[in-house]
Parts: C-alpha cells; sequence; structure tokens
C-alpha cells in the first residue's frame, strides 16, 4: 500500500475485509497498512464495540463467525502459529509414555508432535500423512501408514481405504488435529472424507488428545466430526475462562495450557 490510512479509513477497509473473508489477523493487517499492531487492535476493538466483529486471538472473525470453506494449504497452514504448535506438541508428548502405540492425525500441529517421538522410547505410530510418515520412518519409529486418496493440497490421505485400515487398530493414544471449532465446542472440516476418518481415529484410540491452536476457535465448516467434550484432554495456547470452557463443553480440568512464548528463541524452528 502506497500511502498511510488515515483511522476511518483503516476501519473501513478492515470492515469490507471482514465482509469479504469472514476472518482477518493482526499481523497481515498491521503489514498491509503499514502501522503497528497495536493500532490494529485498536481498530478491532472499534468495530467490535460497533457489532461488526468478533475479536479472536491474533484476529477477529465476523460477528457470525468464520466458515471454512475450502481446505488450506498445507504451507499456508504451516506458517500460522507455528510457535504456538512446537509448544503444543512438547505438552502433547509429556502425555504420551514410553511404549505406546499412537496414532497422529494428519496436519502441522501434529507434524510437530511426530518430530519429537523420537525422544520416546519403544513407540509404535500410525498416520496418514504423507509427510508424518516420513518424519516418523526417518526417525526409525515402527510406523505403519493408512493409505486412501492423497489430498494433493496438504499431503494427507483420507477415504474408505484409510478408514477401514484404521478400524481394525486398537491404538492406545489418538492425536487429532481440527480445521474449526465453533463457540459451543462443536469440531469441523471442510473435506467429507476427513470427517469419517477423524471419528474412526476417536473409536480406536483409548485415550484422546485434541491440538488447537487459538486461530482455530470460532470456526466453522461444512462437516461436523465431534465435541470438544469427547477429548481427554485438549491442549491449546487460547486462554479461556472456565465459564468459557464450560460453555463449550469442557471441563476445564482437562484443559493442556500453553505458551508460545515459553519456547526458547534458540530451538524455535
Amino acid at each position: 500500500m502506497e500511502v498511510y490510512l488515515l483511522a476511518i479509513e483503516r476501519v473501513r477497509y478492515i470492515q469490507s475485509r471482514i465482509e469479504r473473508d469472514s476472518a482477518v489477523k493482526v499481523d497481515e493487517l498491521a503489514r498491509e497498512l503499514r502501522v503497528s499492531p497495536i493500532t490494529i487492535r485498536r481498530d478491532l476493538k472499534t468495530l467490535e464495540e460497533r457489532g461488526k466483529l468478533t475479536r479472536t486471538y491474533g484476529g477477529a472473525v465476523s460477528p457470525d463467525g468464520m466458515t471454512l470453506n475450502y481446505e488450506e494449504r498445507y504451507d499456508d497452514k504451516a506458517i500460522h502459529n507455528h510457535s504456538a504448535k512446537i509448544a503444543m506438541a512438547r505438552r502433547c508428548l509429556d502425555l504420551i509414555p514410553d511404549g505406546a502405540s499412537v496414532i497422529l492425525d494428519a496436519g502441522t500441529s501434529t507434524f510437530q508432535v511426530a518430530r519429537l517421538l523420537k525422544r520416546k522410547r519403544n513407540i509404535t505410530a500410525a498416520t496418514f500423512d504423507i509427510r508424518i510418515a516420513s518424519e516418523l520412518y526417518q526417525a526409525g519409529i515402527h510406523t505403519f501408514v493408512a493409505g486412501g486418496e492423497v489430498q494433493n493440497s496438504t499431503g494427507s490421505m483420507f477415504g474408505p481405504a484409510a478408514e477401514q485400515v484404521v478400524s481394525q487398530m486398537r491404538l492406545d493414544i489418538g492425536v487429532l488435529g481440527v480445521a474449526g471449532i465453533s463457540s459451543d465446542g462443536v469440531l469441523y472440516t471442510p473435506t467429507v472424507g476427513k470427517a469419517g476418518l477423524k471419528q474412526q481415529v476417536m473409536r480406536s484410540s483409548s485415550v484422546r488428545i485434541l491440538l488447537a491452536d487459538a486461530m482455530k476457535f470460532e470456526v466453522s465448516s461444512f462437516w461436523e466430526i465431534c465435541s470438544l467434550g469427547d477429548f481427554d484432554y485438549v491442549v491449546t495456547d487460547i486462554e479461556l475462562s472456565e465459564s468459557e470452557w464450560d460453555a463449550r463443553g469442557v471441563d476445564p480440568a482437562r484443559v493442556e495450557r500453553v505458551s508460545a512464548d515459553s519456547i526458547d528463541g534458540s530451538n524455535r524452528d
């Protein structure tokens, strides 16, 4: 953008972005409008007071929430909340004992768990994500791959073949990611084949762990998976009160909250 905008012009621009895209991110708006993130947060507060949006961690969504109607490309998802995903993976690793059998859902958060699993002993792993399978294989971890149709945009596999393989597994721990979580605690995905596969992972796992960074909250999509209350642990960087977790059907005692700020700069990927 070649010129600086006045406050009223910034607010109009942000409102138009919300109306067009259903969601905005503070950092992206700050770069586009050449102002500080603090300035953008003030603008978002102004629009929220007018009922034009709902602020979220790191951005805002339309008053009705954001509806995700497409699958983001892997490389685009990987850069979102990267430090938070590393922090979530580290906390998740604490919940996985040596000798466990673990299935890792496809995704960028679960990929970070795959990178850490080599720190555990005698792990047996399963996945339906090409990148995760490669990471586990190169780490020397005993790995099973549930094959199926490959989604080119993400490198994940899904469909009846993958579901059938997972249905025959009995695993200690299932680690899942998600595209969106609505305000009432329902998990969603934009891909129907993934909904069935994630549900099968839930059925095949004795302990179910969800990794969900803050950007996944207040987002819905086409296909319902399950509810937050179906998980034994919810690992996240979002900060909600006990009453807010209760409203989403989650026992706050099951929430493992992490902070991206706890990641030492020398260890960031």
